[in-house]
């Protein structure tokens, strides 16, 4: 009960409990559900413990590291630390959630996938008994409804989580804790049991930052470049004259790191002229189907990647258009990863989306096109503005193969954008990322200077400290 007085339901699920009502997550509360009401978010419930239920519990030993991912996503961003950080003599244990099936879960020795035993399901029970219906008329009262009878369960899922990582962590005292999410109910609630036990946390951004998130509440961010730490100074303003805000971005040290996901960067000659569409959840398949109808009467390839969160309903819809489009092709993420879907791409089209930059780092073109009716989110992540990306031209559906090729040059500053958005770009850290964050931890834990990697900045604002890598490391942008 004292985690909850610290940290209550809705912020725990802070997405849905404290940002409900912005327009950027407007597909989250207006999209069809089939499932809704307060019925079928107890289902919901049920549904989430069976899945997760064990018979027999895991006894977490003793290490210096515990990491946790809850998606695909965040393990792809982690993936490249946790091999590294085995090489340093560093005992570790990664969990991972049920929802986690990327080939990368299995290549981390020691993986655990993260179960509720018997007793951890009945304490959870007695959370949810005496917690819930009292959260539940608080978000009602508030002008709740929609959100209640759509995610309450994502609120619920904190009673489950919050005692499962107090366990964990106490079991294996740590010396540090690291996710790659910091709005989730899964991975604040492990924040808030190893802030709890007085246990260190570290968060490795996994995903292109969005002033919806909260501030920086750990001890040390590792981000990808001066962008997203520009994204969480937002972040910080936006709350600071929040009465009912309890933030501390005061205590974060900010490690500018670069962007961490593996990816093969070999330039290898493309088969053939290759269009690839990235869509994420906030996308509209109708938006979508206007682009690849007008591509349809090309005899040009194309490949669609979906996001992990994509909707049944769009997947489906892909999957009737592909069928009756033989020059189409389906990219799932879960099933195939970013370096394949960028092998076989020549350009890159896509919204508001991180693909843009891990298409830059791949050295594709990329060009953005707008697949949502939200105007006010448009160029969300200022990719075009940097120069990163190009709008793509109005008269790009009556263009021909030749002039489609001629759309492969690309803006003179877009290494300079590059470096801003991932700070490892153009230096010999450049595709290492991994090994600089497990040195880094490496060094924090054992009390190691870190003066021979960063540079301190004065660009703190509202952090502790903000390190970005020295100078020497850096080449000069072609």
């Amino acid at each position: 009960m004292e985690a909850f007085r610290r940290e209550d339901e809705a912020s725990l699920a802070y997405i849905f409990g404290k940002k409900n009502k912005s327009p950027e997550l407007k597909h989250l509360h207006e999209s069809k559900i089939k499932w809704s009401g307060i019925f079928f978010q107890i289902l919901k419930i049920c549904r989430f413990v069976f899945l997760r239920g064990a018979i027999k519990d895991h006894r977490q030993p003793a290490v210096n590291v515990i990491f946790y991912a809850g998606t695909d996503n965040q393990l792809k961003a982690l993936i490249s630390t946790i091999s590294s950080i085995t090489t340093k003599d560093l005992l570790i244990t990664t969990y991972i959630d049920r929802e986690v099936s990327c080939k990368e879960s299995k290549e981390i020795e020691g993986c655990v996938q993260l179960n509720f035993s018997p007793t951890l399901v009945i304490v959870a029970f007695l959370l949810l008994c005496i917690r819930a219906p009292i959260f539940y008329i608080k978000l009602r009262r508030s002008g709740g409804k929609n959100v209640l009878e759509r995610h309450f369960n994502i609120f619920c899922r904190s009673f489950y989580y919050v005692p499962f990582f107090i366990k964990k962590i106490q079991e294996g005292n740590p010396d540090l804790v690291v996710v790659a999410n910091d709005h989730n109910v899964d991975t604040r609630s492990m924040k808030l049991a190893a802030e709890i036990l007085k246990v260190p946390t570290a968060y490795l951004q996994h995903a292109s930052v969005s002033n919806i998130f909260p501030p920086l509440e750990f001890d040390y961010a590792f981000l990808d470049g001066k962008v997203a730490m520009k994204r969480y100074i937002e972040c910080y303003k936006l709350w600071q004259t929040d009465a009912s805000a309890n933030y501390a971005s005061e205590k974060v040290n900010i490690f500018l790191s670069g962007q961490k996901k593996r990816l093969n960067l070999e330039t290898t000659p493309k088969k053939e002229f290759a269009i690839g569409i990235g869509v994420n959840a906030a996308d509209q398949f109708d938006a979508l189907l206007t682009l690849l109808n007008s591509l349809a009467r090309k005899d040009t390839p194309c490949i669609i990647r979906t996001h992990p969160n994509q909707s049944q309903d769009f997947i489906e819809a892909l999957e009737h258009f592909i069928k009756n489009n033989s020059n189409f092709q389906h990219s799932c993420s879960v099933k195939s990863d970013l370096s394949t879907f960028f092998k076989e791409c020549s350009i890159l089209i896509a919204a508001n989306t991180g693909l843009h930059l891990e298409a830059a780092l791949a050295g594709i073109p990329t060009y953005y096109h707008e697949f949502s009716t939200c105007e006010s989110v448009s160029d969300y992540y200022g990719f075009v503005k940097s120069g990163i990306s190009n709008h793509l031209p109005r008269e790009f559906k009556d263009m021909g193969k030749n002039e489609l090729l001629g759309l492969l040059a690309t803006n003179e500053n877009r290494q300079a954008a590059i470096q801003e958005y991932s700070t490892s770009f153009g230096t010999i850290w450049q595709n290492q990322e991994g090994d600089l964050v497990a040195e880094t931890i490496r060094r924090i834990i054992n009390g190691d200077e870190l003066s021979s990697i960063y540079e301190r900045l004065d660009e703190s604002a509202c952090f502790k400290q903000v390190f970005d890598l020295i100078s020497n490391t850096k080449k000069t942008p072609a």
